[in-house]
């Protein structure tokens, strides 16, 4: 049973009971008493490495993360009279709470059919063939050892040394293979298989992490952003929509996003407006314009036109997914799509494959299909046009392509304001690429 999300809010600990399973949705790290974390950023010329030790030192505290390329700075737990010591100081730029998100499936594959990726240029699922193209997998780390995915490197900004990218939570192995699971008549098929990941560790065993690990992840990216095209982040909190100069996680994506990465992001498990209209704060990264945010449909066979019966959970095929977040301002339908969400089965720890449901599954449907599109030379010009690219090739499908909940099934743009005020998308298409 789904707690309310008044009680998820006042007591900071969501856990979500299956049956055989425990998962922690939200686990909030201790930090000293009157103490709290923060990002900091230093100013334009201030040599980063320099000017945080040299703080570190005169204020009194340890450096957590240093962030050199998506943002310039570094993240440390602080006091009140720290933080209003560094606020004083000519080298600091910002100073900004730092907060706390979690990996997105909601329960323990279809959905590469359901997107047609057996009829793209690869044809997910012949046995042959592999996707020439890089992505990192923002999340709990990728199972390296598993023989379906092509793990070629990554980092570690959670807890453990940079060089510990594996998974012990088993979210991160899973959204891989999504994405690009490789195309070996074995195991699964990705919607780019064999394409080249990089394992990007945010999130603990626990599948909990902080912004601060978020925005180091995302500034590693960046220093790799001549290799790395596409990266999922299948992960979320509450917090701000702020700016490309805010001092945090969108000033991070809006950096790496300039240097060429595609961001592609959950839209949350918790059937509320992911831009903040109905009295929540706005859950992010997905309510960042920059990023492609995915809302999660629920599709028990991989056919279009409904009425197959229920699987893992109780749902309803081809409708929006009952848990799924959804846009409902201007700004927000204008970078949103739909992907198969419920029931998904793909790689899990130990060589191992499991099926679970959640927007944290849609969104590696539609990162494996930027990376198609990206690698078939389809998608050119940055991720600015991927992005409008992918949102306009899902909606010109026809009509029986979708599902109940689209714009196409109700009454296309003004639905969501004549409808229920829930606007999921289009369902994305990788059988064009």
């Amino acid at each position: 049973m789904r707690q309310s999300l008044a009680t998820w809010l006042a007591t900071g600990v969501m856990l979500l009971l299956v049956p055989g399973l425990l998962i922690p949705l939200i686990a909030v790290s201790a930090t000293p008493p009157n103490k709290s974390d923060y990002i900091v950023t230093l100013r334009p010329g201030v040599a980063v490495d320099t000017a945080a030790k040299g703080l570190g030192a005169k204020v009194g505290f340890t450096i957590h993360h240093l962030y050199r390329h998506a943002l310039r700075g570094f993240a440390a737990t602080l006091s009140d009279g720290q933080v209003a010591a560094l606020r004083q100081d000519s080298s600091v730029r910002t100073i900004q709470p730092d907060r706390s998100i979690t990996a997105l499936a909601e329960i323990l594959p279809t959905g590469v059919e359901r997107e047609q990726g057996d009829q793209s240029s690869t044809h997910s699922g012949d046995g042959k063939g592999s996707v020439n193209i890089d992505v990192a997998v923002i999340d709990t780390g990728i199972d390296a050892r598993h023989p379906d995915l092509n793990v070629v490197g990554g980092t570690n900004c959670s807890d453990g040394g940079p060089k510990n990218y594996g998974d012990g939570n088993g979210h991160g192995t899973h959204v891989a293979g999504i994405i690009a699971a490789k195309d070996d008549s074995n195991g699964v098929v990705g919607v780019a298989p064999g394409a080249r990941l990089w394992a990007v560790r945010v999130l603990d065993k626990s599948g909990s992490g902080t912004f601060s690990s978020l925005v180091c992840g995302i500034d590693w990216v960046a220093a790799h952003a001549a290799t790395i095209k596409v990266a999922n982040m299948s992960l979320g909190g509450f917090g701000t929509r702020g700016s490309c100069s805010d001092g945090s996680i969108r000033q991070a994506i809006c950096s790496a996003t300039k240097a060429g990465v595609t961001f592609v992001v959950a839209a949350g498990n918790s059937s509320t407006d992911f831009g903040g209209s109905l009295g929540l704060p706005p859950f992010v990264p997905a309510s960042f314009p920059e990023v492609l945010t995915v809302t999660a449909m629920a599709d028990f066979n991989g056919q279009a036109g409904g009425g197959a019966p229920a699987t893992c959970r109780a749902d309803v095929d081809d409708t929006y997914a009952d848990f799924s977040n959804y846009a409902v301002s201007d700004v927000d339908i204008a970078h949103t799509i739909a992907a198969p969400g419920v029931c998904i089965q793909s790689t899990w720890l130990g060589g191992g494959y499991k099926t679970i449901s959640g927007t944290s599954m849609a969104s590696p449907h539609v990162a494996g299909t930027a990376a198609l599109c990206i690698a078939t030379g389809r998608c050119a010009g940055g991720p600015a046009l991927v992005m409008s690219r992918l949102l306009a090739d899902a909606a010109a499908r026809p009509s029986g392509y979708g599902f109940a909940g689209d714009p196409v099934s109700s009454t296309g743009k003004a639905w969501w304001k004549t409808g229920t005020g829930h606007y999921y998308g289009y369902l994305v298409y990788a059988g064009g690429y």
